[in-house]
């Protein structure tokens, strides 16, 4: 992780960079992240584009960023999955590592609901806007 504490606030972006090492040539890799709330229900799944042709033997510092401002305000954790994927879209995973990596979000601010997750989910919507108002003479 790119910070000290792994806490941020709802318009950060999380950066983090993985040491990983090739043991068989394999083209297009990408990764991707299953995102689990504290207590381990599924809140979401984000994945990057292919960023590597991998060679075997060769090892590989990768650096990713991920936007996070549609997490509700918690405590999660994720899980790492390298793989490739076919022109049909179907994945081959090529590792998952055991190690799970846990990050806070904070709550964006004072004029903000206290998220409720067991009503209204992981995902944070943007915020709604109200683009005018009028006074009606009835």
């Amino acid at each position: 992780m790119e910070k000290e504490t792994s806490v941020y606030k709802p318009n950060e972006k999380m950066r983090f960079a993985v040491r990983w090492r090739a043991n068989e040539s394999l083209a297009d890799m990408r990764i991707r992240l299953e995102i689990l709330y504290a207590d381990s229900t599924p809140a979401g799944m984000t994945e990057s584009k292919a960023f590597k042709n991998a060679v075997a033997g060769e090892v590989y510092d990768s650096e990713f960023e991920f936007n996070i401002s549609n997490i509700a305000p918690g405590r999660y954790y994720f899980k790492i999955d390298a793989f490739t994927m076919n022109e049909f879209g179907t994945h081959s995973s090529v590792d998952h590592p055991l190690q799970y990596v846990y990050f806070d979000i904070e709550e964006e601010n004072e004029d903000s609901l206290i998220w409720q997750h067991n009503y209204w989910g992981h995902v944070k919507l943007n915020r709604l806007q109200c683009i005018d108002t009028v006074n009606v003479e009835e």
